[in-house]
This record gives structure tokens, sequence and C-alpha cells, in this order.
């Protein structure tokens, strides 16, 4: 802390001052002391904009407001982030954004952040994505489109046209627990 400190008081440099503040808000981040670090990326975003450093002082900014209960300021700061720095890390923090806003109880634009997520990752994380999506629908009240989206996330099962109940589940315990549970209605 007290290099970064040192570097940041020794130069008028501006590049060199807002790389010294990150690393002073990552010190301060790392050792959860929020307060100091928001202060540090305050300095950042206030007075270096356009820097490199940028975008990381709205996501430390996203993270210390996420926990101290800020979650919309959180979600506009991830946002600010993807503003900054599009690219690799943009599901990734409309993930975030999307949680954040979940958690003030904003459900549509946390739906709206999740869908972003959905139609822009790889195969293997879509599992993660539908269940933050059910989630979602369940908190807007939607068991239906939440039930849909649970299925094929876990086990369900469904009553057919022709009245047996077919297993929508994968792995033999889960089929054999359908079995234990319905009988031989179940198919």
């Amino acid at each position: 802390l007290r290099a970064y400190q040192e570097a940041y008081n020794s130069t008028t440099d501006q590049h060199q001052q807002s790389a010294a503040l990150l690393g002073i808000a990552r010190t301060y981040y790392g050792a959860s002391d929020c307060s100091n670090a928001t202060q540090a990326v305050s300095v950042i975003i206030d007075h270096f904009p356009e820097s490199p450093e940028a975008a990381v002082a709205f996501y430390i900014k996203g993270q210390c407001a996420q926990l101290d209960g800020e979650y919309i300021l959180a979600a506009e700061s991830f946002q600010r982030y993807i503003d900054l720095r599009p690219g690799t890390l943009t599901a990734f923090m409309n993930t975030l954004k999307g949680d954040a806003y979940l958690a003030a109880n904003d459900t549509m634009r946390a739906m709206e952040a999740y869908l972003i997520v959905q139609e822009n990752t790889e195969p293997a994380n879509l599992p993660a994505i539908k269940i933050k999506i059910a989630r979602t629908y369940t908190a807007m009240g939607d068991t239906t489109n939440a039930l849909r989206t649970y299925q094929g996330q876990s086990d369900v099962f469904v009553i057919n046209d022709q009245g047996t109940i077919t297993a929508m589940t994968f792995g033999g315990g889960a089929n054999a627990l359908v079995t234990e549970l319905l009988g031989e209605t179940g198919t």
C-alpha cells in the first residue's frame, strides 16, 4: 500500500497516478476495506475517466456497492465497466449486473441482463445462467416459465397426452426415484 501511495504522490504523470490509485484500491479491496477502496476508485473515475484503469475502477466500485447493499449502484457500475471495456468479460459483468438487479428486486432489468448473457454464452455455461433466469421468473411470480426453464436443469416429470407420466430426468437414480414415487404410471 505504501509503495502505491508513494508512487501516486511522487509523480505528476496522470497514467502513473491512475495506475497507482488502482493499486491502492485493489489493496484496500483485497483487505475488505471497501470504504477506502471506493475513495480510491472515485478519484480514478472523477479525474482519470479516460484511463485504462477506469473500467476496473467501476468493477471495484460495483463489488463494494453490492457488499454495502447498494444494488442499483452496483449494477450501474458493472454496466459502466461493459461500456468502457466490452469484450471477453461482458457476459461475466452482465451476470453480476443481473445478480445486483435481482438483489434489488428489479426483476425486469435482471432478466434483461441474464438474457443477454444467455444469447452470448458458450453452451457449457448455459445451465448456470438458465438457473438464474428461472430464479428471476420465480421472483416475478411467473412459476410457469420458471418451471419450463428449470426443466432439463433439474429432475421433473410431466403427464403426456396419453395420460401416462413421462420422466424428464437424467440418470438412472432420478428415473428410479420417479418410478418409486409414481409406480407403474411412470414411463
